[in-house]
């Protein structure tokens, strides 16, 4: 039987044409663009290549705009060798993973919105259905000592990820990496939507707190039916009103984003 990997190549209707890597990345870089990885000229992309260069997305050009003519070509040290724009500076840190593992083929950091907010309050989102089940173990890294274009900070970075291949970047954003480049646009979108579903849980757990309506809770005729803890029963100890300050400051991003 064939790894989901092999299926997520293999299957489906696709483009009609073979896509050169260039268009390739372009069209990783649109795809996320519309999933959520949308904060206009910030994020980078790398792929490797057979030779070990590495291709990317130029600076200042934001995903959902890359054209394929655009995408620059890097060496492992970052030098520039191939494309009409320059690369992020901040590509370092992508660069160091590479350098740290063979197996990487592709790396994707920008700022979603909801990893985001994780990462500003340091916590890691916990595993409540199937598809957040389908996201490699998340590392957090806390404190980096400057910018990652600096060699120095982008290799503490990578150390301090370990072998995860996703991370909250403190205050900062996301950062994925994988193996195979069927999933260079599948497990950037699980990340996102697990995260978002924490978020909106949390949400819901609040709303619950004080008394308001939460969409979609089920009846106590359902919940008694039902083998699985309500998300909105307040007993629940996920649902229990937390006092920490950690807490607090994710109510505080949620109303300033939201007005929730």
């Amino acid at each position: 039987m064939a790894s989901l990997d092999q299926m997520v190549v293999s299957q489906g209707p696709g483009l009609g044409f073979d896509p050169t890597p260039q268009q390739e990345l372009t069209l990783v870089a649109r795809v996320l663009a519309r999933a959520g990885y949308d904060d206009y000229l910030a994020g980078h992309l790398t792929y490797r290549q057979a030779d070990d260069t590495i291709l990317t997305n130029p600076f200042s050009i934001p995903w959902n705009r890359l054209r394929s003519s655009e995408v620059c070509r890097l060496d492992l040290d970052g030098n520039h060798l191939e494309g009409p724009y320059v690369s992020n500076p901040a590509v370092r840190l992508h660069l160091e993973w590479h350098n740290r593992r063979d197996d990487l083929m592709w790396t994707c950091h920008n700022h979603p919105r909801w990893g985001t907010i994780w990462a500003s309050v340091h916590r890691i989102p916990p595993c409540y259905n199937q598809s957040s089940a389908l996201v490699d173990p998340i590392s957090l890294v806390r404190d980096y000592a400057g910018q990652v274009n600096d060699r120095r900070v982008a290799r503490d970075v990578i150390d301090a990820m370990g072998d995860s291949t996703v991370a909250l970047l403190g205050n900062h954003g996301v950062l994925v990496g994988g193996t195979n480049v069927g999933t260079s646009n599948r497990s950037p979108v699980e990340s996102r939507s697990t995260t978002a579903l924490q978020g909106h849980l949390r949400r819901s757990r609040r709303r619950a707190a004080e008394g308001s309506p939460v969409c979609g809770q089920r009846s106590a005729a359902a919940n008694a039916s039902s083998t699985l803890p309500c998300w909105t029963d307040l007993q629940h100890p996920e649902f229990v009103s937390a006092t920490g300050s950690q807490s607090h400051v994710v109510a505080v991003i949620e109303q300033s984003f939201y007005g929730v």
